[in-house]
């Protein structure tokens, strides 16, 4: 019983109901594989009737009309692969073009995942779309027919059709074994180079530290650890595969050969009629036919694999992490922030990060956020935005869950500055506008908030100012300052800074603080995370975290006087 209800669950998972949506490509590219196996016998007929009623009739018409026949035959049945291979390839595309739709918003919706199996999601992806466009998904469509191939050589002779077999199962056998061979070192090998790409790219972004501090052959011996091993893992597959083509060519050529040897004994046993010695050759020829798309399944075995197994870690990924759920179209946000009673855990463990926050916040209202390091700021900012979700209380924009608002709805709205600003490959233009078409008017006043008026200017002057994808040549003043125009980019109508002035200058704090006053006219709800208690300047509210318990959350205007207060109290 539990048995059929896992089936079930199989079943009615996302990858199922997208392979059950395509199978009319299937259908119609098996239907073309019937003539696609067939045609290509016409040969063994144009020889059956050339050495037969060809020569019989001495009629040179008859032959050019028997090749003209042959030469059709096979130019249609090249014709039908290529539109079978088109129609595999078209069904190839749209499968795996909707799955990766669902994969990538469902790896990257979700925070709490880690990028490391997402980015391995994504690799099994394309190596399920390089298989369906490869030549092994026809030869697989074509194994069917070539078991019938097998048992036409039946009705030559029996023995002839048991050798046929023989070879087959053979064949079939080395792939068996070759699989359970080569399935774990493929495994290893990806383990391995996912492993190793993620060492790299970290080495990358922490390069200047690496040169400054000479552990660069430290971290050189590291990584080649990890390459070593999948290039071991992989060289291992590859050897392993390459033994099994060529067990199963040798095999393929002695059946062949076979074929004629047990045929000629059958004749001098006078087991067969002499007069059969022609259908040798064609039991030879057919044999060659069935064994083709066995042999090339055989040789692509580590691609099947591998497929297989891409197509399986993608179904299970996708039945453990349900894609999010698209939520009602909600109006566009006022910007009225409640938080109740919001805590937050780490991760595996009872300790608190947040501990019972509470507070609301109005549009039109600046909340400075203190607090020492690991007071809980970051934390607080990430559950602003959604990018997080309580573990216990809420937080909610205009009474909406600010985890479960569509964030592709919710985004354009929201302005969001990361204490880690990751910038993306391309333009400082295309990052400010978070990759839209550029709104000029948008533009130039995000960019004059952030100091950043050149960036403007050339934009108009057709000047890109570009950014490589590890963004490596950007100093840390400028990265901020295109995060803070990135948030600042169309007005949004919740902002959420975390630490927007770590990286600037003085005059660049200044600047900032000014753009903060200006942009609270707009009827924004503004939270800044900081240590700078310079930007208390524009405060209305302040929040004060002391390790992730709130201490002190009121207006400027009375934590002023109630501080005053206490002074007179001291003095008095």
């Amino acid at each position: 019983m539990i048995q059929k209800a896992e089936d079930k669950a199989k079943d009615s998972s996302i990858v199922a109901k997208l392979r059950k949506e395509h199978q009319p490509y299937f259908r119609n590219a098996l239907f073309l594989s019937v003539f696609v196996a067939a045609l290509p016998v016409a040969p063994i007929a144009f020889m059956r009737l050339t050495f037969g009623p060809v020569l019989y009739s001495d009629s040179v018409a008859y032959l050019l009309w028997l090749l003209l026949i042959l030469i059709a035959a096979l130019t249609l049945a090249a014709a039908l692969e290529w539109v079978r291979d088109r129609i595999i390839m078209a069904g190839s595309i749209s499968f795996v073009s909707k799955l990766e739709k669902i994969v990538f918003s469902t790896v990257f919706e979700d925070s709490s995942r880690e990028w490391t199996k997402g980015a391995t999601i994504i690799n099994d992806l394309r190596t399920i779309r390089t298989f369906l466009a490869s030549q092994v998904a026809g030869a697989i469509l074509d194994a069917p027919f070539a078991i019938f191939w097998l048992l036409v050589i039946f009705f030559i002779h029996p023995f002839m059709g048991l050798l046929s077999i023989f070879g087959a199962v053979m064949a079939l056998i080395v792939g068996v074994i070759v699989e359970k061979k080569v399935e774990p070192e493929m495994e290893k090998a990806g383990e391995h180079q996912s492993t190793s790409r993620s060492e790299l790219t970290s080495y990358f972004q922490n390069l200047n530290a690496s040169l400054a501090m000479g552990t660069l052959p430290n971290l050189y011996d590291r990584w080649n650890k990890s390459q070593s091993s999948f290039l071991l893992s992989q060289a291992t597959a590859s050897a392993q595969q390459s033994f099994g083509g060529a067990l199963t060519r040798v095999i393929m050529l002695v059946q062949g050969s076979m074929l004629l040897g047990l045929g000629t004994l059958l004749m001098l046993l006078e087991i067969m009629p002499i007069g059969m010695a022609g259908n040798l050759i064609i039991a030879k020829f057919i044999g060659a036919l069935a064994m083709r798309p066995m042999m090339t399944a055989v040789m692509s075995w580590k691609n099947i694999v591998a497929a297989r197994q891409a197509y399986e870690n993608v179904d299970i990924f996708l039945q453990e992490n349900p894609a999010v759920k698209k939520q009602m179209k909600l109006p566009k946000p006022k910007g009225v922030i409640q938080i109740t009673n919001a805590s937050v855990y780490a991760d595996d463990s009872d300790k608190k990060i947040l501990d019972q926050i509470s507070l609301q916040a109005n549009p039109g209202s600046v909340t400075i956020v203190l607090g020492e390091s690991g007071a809980g700021k970051t934390t607080l900012a990430k559950l602003l935005v959604g990018f997080r979700e309580p573990s216990a209380g809420s937080v909610r924009l205009d009474g909406v869950s600010v985890f479960n608002w569509d964030k592709a709805e919710l985004g354009p709205h929201l302005g969001y500055l990361p204490q880690n600003i990751e910038l993306f490959g391309g333009t400082m233009v295309e990052n400010i506008c978070r990759f839209e078409k550029p709104d000029q008017e948008k533009l130039k006043t995000a960019c004059k908030r952030a100091g950043l008026n050149y960036i403007y200017e050339d934009y108009l002057n057709n000047t890109e100012h570009s950014i490589d994808p590890d963004s490596m040549t950007v100093s840390g003043g400028m990265r901020q300052k295109l995060g803070i125009a990135r948030a600042f980019y169309g007005d949004p109508k919740l902002l959420v800074l975390d630490e927007p002035t770590s990286s600037l200058d003085s005059e660049s704090e200044d600047n900032f603080i000014a753009a903060i006053m200006e942009f609270q006219k707009t009827n924004a709800t503004i939270f800044i995370m900081t240590h700078n208690k310079k930007i208390l300047k524009a405060a209305d509210h302040i929040l004060v975290l002391f390790k992730g318990r709130q201490k002190i959350f009121d207006t400027k205007t009375n934590i002023a006087k109630k501080m005053r207060m206490s002074q007179l109290e001291e003095t008095n």
